[in-house]
């Protein structure tokens, strides 16, 4: 009764017959479902903290470009701006990147959200956020310990390929585990049993439809860059339809593409204009039957993703940057009928396979980072790689290579679930059981030479990689020795709930039970909501949840690498020697074992969650609000602890945070309305107020060169501050979703937007000061003060008309623009890389018969 009360736009009118009654509660209920009011209304009236995307308002409301992820950009507790950066420049690389975009969901890092694909997770075990938010596009000098190209998400599927999407940000159910932050499920499409059918849809854009917009902090340009070119499309095609009686197929395959073009640094020698493309294919398969006896599926999705990279900052050239994955999944589900009490037994088990490969693949494994041109001197030893520039005081020539790091995941996992109505209550149980393996291995060993010294010497050794007679040597040197490390997971879990109705209210309480025997953690994580239907069109619903971590591997890769060894040399009477121990030759200063987690003893992380609001259909309009607050804890989180001796980074559950926010939003839709050529519209506005605090010694170790920020009378690692300020610490945002379909629904017109009102935030003043750090050094820090950030908002819009429509299918063309009031944001671009995107156009075919 809540439900059809919740989804029913006039259930307390009068009516002739039950007849007309029944034919107005199911027609509303479906307006409601298909466009931005379903989102809010499809997942129920006590579903507060659930919102649902359906294949026909992925377009609407993500952004062009193919991108599934972007979605999330619009709905309440998502996070994904960073107004505090002044890197944030777009250039090439970063366009090749194909990867799906990163976000936080109620306050929780990147890596911290479960993906489900067709009901199988699809979440990283050994990803982490210091490297998944690391990308080649950021190099301006070797990174020793990052593994580029690993994301939270193993497996890629773009949106041609999905049938809906589902976030849950709270009052998440028992039967999902595994994530601090939200839930995201995706469905791909599924094969038809009735017909056959078969899509084409495409989609590009280039540099020519786009506006770069210069972003520096002072607006100048002093290095004379220019915006790079770039040309881009995403393409799917595939068919679907009946083999047998009962067995139906699928079968798609999407390409998504980049091309980029710009001019590297004016000091490098080689490949003055460098070419570069990604390219992403995914096959999507499946095949269903259909019986009396139950309905079996197997699918198997994959994706080859290959990004090639060649820097334009430095001489760094061809490096592949790898992220193939493939999930294969049996799926078996039966209805058992009645038993006893229990009515509409419902049986589902599957099992599933899936692997990844992530890493980059450069043949060059010695990266020197020095300058050719030092206080006006130009240094001719190094004119193999680069030139003298006139008129500079000082001039990097960065070269060399990246070497080869790889990390692979591999997880096979068998569940089973069973749902039953026991009168007017539902009961839900289940249990899975997973195999997790990951790998990390450097192929050959890496060495990074740096800091220059310049003066009158002699080298020794002809083979010196980096020693030019009276000009310049290399005075320090790292080596990461080749290794490969592995590390095995089992987890096994089982869960059970209730929905339990006594007249007006219902109460789900659940339970989650995991075991994993990496950390050898038996975590109990109790789940409960209840609601109270208060009237016909109030429903009110509070509830409490545990939420614990599953991230594990990556802590145990970490501390499978090896030591590193840093050596310094100065040259000795005249004499630079590139032998160990030798006058003017290297001296082992320190070696270094990154990480510790062997017998740390660890408590797994967890979130509690308290949640209370509800969902209202307003008397006037009849559509439907829905307001949630939400408070998490964070405790045990994991964080490090410095042993100043050996320079070794230890484990400890000493982390936490605090997210607290509340949420309104609103969604109303109008169907058949026959005013002038206007069919239908439908509206949705969102609103977030959020604040949060965490604690900021994470356990990753600072890279080879540590830069310091200095705030409030505190010192901060570069990496930790953005967990102070910036891409969490927005406080009220929101978003608008617009829809209209006119013309016989011919023409369908859309706009999605993201807005924050200003706020008190932090800024670079560009000062350095000298400031004690947390491990007691007095180093050099940039020194951040508070700002007064504005007001900013970003439109986008587009539309898509039949061409074509038949019994047999429709064409359609679209038009689509991002960012069409061409709006920068606050964060600020570096002269390296000066330019912003601002509006860009796509344009795209699709055609289903």
């Amino acid at each position: 009764m809540a439900a059809l009360a919740y989804g029913c736009a006039s259930a307390g009118a009068e009516s002739d017959t039950t007849e007309t009654l029944l034919d107005e509660i199911v027609v509303t209920h479906q307006e409601g479902e298909e466009g931005p009011e379903g989102t809010i209304t499809a997942a129920g009236p006590n579903a507060v903290g659930t919102t649902t995307i359906s294949s026909d308002m992925l377009d609407q409301a993500a952004e062009a470009g193919g991108d599934v992820n972007s979605v999330l950009k619009t709905l309440p507790n998502v996070q994904w701006e960073n107004h505090a950066d002044t890197d944030a420049g777009d250039t090439a690389t970063g366009e090749q990147d194909l990867r799906p975009s990163q976000f936080s969901i109620s306050g929780a890092e990147f890596d911290q959200n479960l993906f489900t694909l067709d009901g199988v997770s699809v979440s990283s075990r050994a990803a982490t956020t210091a490297d998944t938010t690391t990308n080649l596009h950021d190099l301006q000098t070797l990174k020793l310990y990052n593994t580029f190209g690993t994301h939270p998400q193993t497996v890629y599927v773009p949106k041609s390929l999905v049938e809906s999407v589902e976030v849950q940000d709270s009052h998440v159910s028992a039967r999902y585990g595994d994530f601090q932050g939200g839930v995201v499920r995706v469905e791909t499409k599924s094969p038809f049993h009735d017909r056959w059918s078969a899509f084409l849809e495409t989609e590009g854009s280039s540099s020519g439809l786009t506006r770069f917009n210069l972003a520096t902090e002072d607006g100048m340009n002093p290095l004379g860059a220019t915006p790079y070119d770039f040309l881009k499309f995403n393409g799917a095609i595939g068919v679907t339809g009946p083999i047998g009686d009962g067995l139906a197929v699928l079968s798609s395959v999407s390409q998504d593409y980049v091309g980029t073009s710009r001019t590297r640094n004016a000091q490098y020698v080689d490949s003055p204009d460098i070419e570069t493309y990604t390219s992403s294919r995914t096959f999507l398969n499946k095949v269903e039957l259909k019986r009396d006896w139950g309905k079996i599926s197997l699918s198997n999705t994959t994706t080859l993703y290959d990004q090639f990279f060649t820097s334009h900052h430095m001489a760094v050239d061809d490096v592949e940057q790898d992220g193939d994955s493939n999930v294969t999944i049996l799926k078996f589900t039966k209805e058992l009928g009645d038993i006893g009490p229990l009515t509409n037994i419902a049986l589902e088990t599957q099992a599933s396979y899936l692997t990844s490969t992530r890493g980059t693949k450069d043949d060059e494994d010695t990266f020197f980072a020095v300058y050719s041109q030092y206080n006006g001197t130009y240094f001719p030893g190094l004119s193999d790689t680069c030139s003298e520039l006139a008129g500079e005081d000082r001039v990097k020539c960065y070269h060399g290579g990246l070497g080869e790091k790889t990390q692979t995941e591999d997880d096979a996992t068998v569940s089973v679930s069973v749902e039953a109505d026991w009168g007017a209550h539902k009961l839900a149980t289940g249990g899975s059981l997973s195999r997790v393996h990951a790998t990390r291995e450097l192929a050959r060993d890496l060495t990074y030479f740096a800091t220059g010294r310049y003066g009158t010497f002699t080298c020794a050794d002809a083979n010196d990689p980096l020693c030019y007679d009276n000009e310049i040597y290399a005075g320090y040197r790292a080596v990461v020795p080749a290794y490969e490390t592995s590390a095995w997971l089992t987890e096994i879990s089982t869960w059970a709930e209730i929905e339990y109705s006594i007249g007006d209210f219902e109460i789900r309480p659940g339970v989650r039970l995991s075991y994993e025997d990496y950390l050898e953690n038996l975590n109990l994580a109790p789940r409960l909501r209840t609601s109270w239907q208060a009237t016909d069109r109030l429903n009110l619903v509070a509830g409490y949840n545990r939420y614990y971590d599953s991230a594990m591997l990556s802590y145990a890769l970490q501390a499978g690498e090896p030591a590193t060894t840093y050596q310094f040399r100065t040259a000795s009477g005249g004499v630079v020697s590139n032998t160990d121990g030798a006058t003017g030759g290297w001296g082992t200063t320190r070696t270094v074992t990154r990480a510790d987690y062997a017998a740390a003893g660890a408590r797994t992380p967890y979130n509690d969650e308290f949640a209370a609001g509800g969902t209202f259909r307003d008397p006037w309009l009849e559509g439907a609000f829905r307001l949630n607050y939400l408070h998490r804890y964070g405790r045990d989180q994991f964080a490090q602890a410095h042993n100043k001796v050996d320079g070794t980074y230890y484990l400890n559950n000493d982390g936490t945070s605090e997210y607290q926010s509340v949420t309104l939003e609103y969604a109303k839709g109008w169907k058949g309305l026959n005013f002038g050529v206007l069919d239908s519209f439908g509206f949705k506005a969102t609103a977030t107020w959020s604040e949060q605090q965490r604690s900021t010694d994470g356990y990753f170790a600072p890279e080879l060169t540590n830069e310091f920020i200095y705030y409030n009378g505190k010192s901060y690692r570069e990496s930790e501050f953005g967990k102070v300020t910036g891409n969490l610490d927005i406080p009220i945002r929101g978003g608008f979703l617009l829809q209209a379909k006119l013309l016989d629904e011919r023409l369908t017109l859309w706009s999605n937007t993201t807005f924050t009102l200003g706020y008190d935030g932090v800024y670079d003043s560009e000062r350095n000061e000298t400031h004690t750090n947390a491990d007691g050094d007095d180093v050099s820090h940039d020194v951040y003060e508070d700002r007064k950030f504005g007001a900013k908002a970003y439109f986008n819009l587009g539309a898509a008309y039949e061409l074509a429509r038949t019994d047999y299918g429709k064409t359609v063309v679209t038009a689509k623009v991002n960012n069409v009031f061409n709006e920068v944001g606050h964060a600020t671009a570096s002269s390296d890389d000066p330019f912003i995107k601002g509006r860009q156009f796509w344009f795209g075919l699709t055609t289903r018969f």
